[in-house]
């Protein structure tokens, strides 16, 4: 969890981008594969403007490299290449697991309050999965999206 470590968090999400790439996704998956990381780790500002730098340099690296691999090389990059496919497998589950809560939250929610707005809205797309666990049960007594304001208030402040 990177929650309150936004340097882990940049370092995550550039890991992330190289990941992608190295994979040879198309531009334009890219492009979409980028925005769910923005909307999944956000960073502060003066973060952000060194990950974007750092993003097109990977981007800039990745298009010159294409030398061929030999020898150990090649066996370091098999070995990588299955231990990322593993991570990248585990990851992909606990942020299937998230997105899965996150709606179900939501519908309960809207079940309960009527349409929210889209501030309410993202700000409950934001919060981690023990967040998002605490709310499904504390929405149980709320009456009006105030009382879902106040919630957030009081348990999302990062």
């Amino acid at each position: 969890m990177t929650q309150g470590k936004p340097h882990e968090r940049m370092q995550r999400k550039i890991a992330r981008f190289r990941s992608f790439f190295r994979k040879g996704y198309q531009a334009e998956d890219l492009r979409r594969i980028y925005r769910i990381l923005e909307h999944i780790l956000r960073l502060p500002d003066d973060l952000q403007a060194e990950a974007h730098a750092t993003m097109r340099h990977i981007e800039k690296e990745e298009n010159t490299m294409s030398l061929p691999m030999v020898g150990l090389e090649k066996i370091g990059y098999l070995q990588g290449h299955a231990e990322g496919h593993a991570e990248g497998h585990a990851e992909g589950h606990a942020e299937g697991h998230a997105e899965a809560l996150q709606q179900v939250v939501l519908r309960l929610l809207k079940r309960k309050l009527g349409t929210l707005s889209d501030a309410l809205e993202t700000a409950v797309v934001a919060l981690t999965s023990p967040l998002l666990l605490s709310l499904s049960e504390a929405l149980l007594d709320f009456t009006t999206p105030e009382d879902l304001q106040t919630w957030l208030h009081e348990h999302a402040q990062g």
